[in-house]
């Protein structure tokens, strides 16, 4: 779980999207968009693609 978190940080504090997230860390994608959205947190980028 602490690699979680270092993956959502960057994510929520710095504004950095999915796609920078693995070159960072070394995580594949879909171990970020996991640790990104388990959090449960909807970031203001998420809630406005939804009209």
């Amino acid at each position: 779980m602490d690699q979680y978190e270092f993956i959502r940080t960057p994510h929520r504090v710095y504004e950095k999207n999915i796609g920078e997230l693995p070159r960072m860390t070394g995580h594949s994608r879909n171990t970020i968009k996991k640790a990104v959205h388990s959090c449960g947190l909807i970031t203001v980028r998420e809630r406005y693609h939804h009209f």
